[in-house]
């Protein structure tokens, strides 16, 4: 069966997320778990959602949802970067598409009637774009350290020689305080960096090129998508 599935092994991430060392001890201490009975298998989040209560990573559960809920969008993207770098997840997946339903469950929401009219696009929709958009097939995950702060920047940074690109996804999960970005890319030849940002104001919109020291405003996320040389 493991020659079928190609090594893979299939998670669900539902109440990893509301506190602290859920966020982190647990995903390390699984993705240990997997390494010693079945060494290089792939880790896919194949299902997740808020479930649960409030903890102390989030203030907020499953019940009711604000389209333009920052928070939320803001601790999603908190998740799947603790997704992909410490639990070394090589596929994300969120639960549900579209949501009928006052709960933080779907990417879109949509009036219980059903009426197409009554679709709203949500923070969390764009947000979780800052990844999906860009992180194509094949690209692999590159070091880069010092940015896993679950209150201040988090950072991670992917590669595809196919492409010639190097995308970095970079969420400032700090409430109010605007964070100056250093990236060392000196082991990296860049010919040009084009910046991508959602956050209260933005939906994914192209802000322009990245320069060392650009300012992250609270609760944003940003991908940097650049040319490799």
């Amino acid at each position: 069966m493991r020659d079928v599935l190609h090594n893979k092994i299939s998670v669900h991430g539902y109440w990893s997320d509301h506190v602290s060392d859920r966020m982190g001890d647990l995903r390390d201490l699984l993705r240990q778990n997997v390494d010693s009975v079945s060494p290089g298998a792939d880790i896919w989040m194949s299902e997740i959602c808020i479930l649960g209560g409030e903890g102390d990573v989030r203030s907020f559960g499953g019940h009711g949802y604000d389209a333009d809920d920052m928070d939320l969008a803001i601790h999603i993207a908190k998740v799947m970067h603790r997704d992909l770098t410490r639990l070394n997840a090589s596929a994300w997946h969120w639960w549900l598409a579209v949501t009928p339903y006052n709960y933080k469950d779907g990417l879109l929401k949509v009036d219980s009637s059903l009426d197409a009219n009554t679709l709203e696009e949500t923070k969390l929709f764009w947000t979780m774009g800052n990844y999906s958009r860009f992180i194509r097939p094949g690209y692999e995950r590159v070091a880069l350290d010092g940015f896993d702060d679950l209150n201040g920047l988090m950072a991670s940074a992917y590669y595809s020689d196919e492409d010639g690109k190097l995308v970095t996804v970079v969420v400032n999960a700090s409430a109010n305080q605007a964070m100056p970005l250093e990236l060392n890319t000196e082991q990296i030849e860049l010919s040009g960096s084009e910046v991508h940002m959602t956050n209260k104001d933005h939906n994914l919109a192209h802000v322009g090129e990245f320069e060392q020291g650009f300012i992250i405003e609270p609760m944003t996320t940003v991908t940097i998508v650049s040319d490799v040389k």
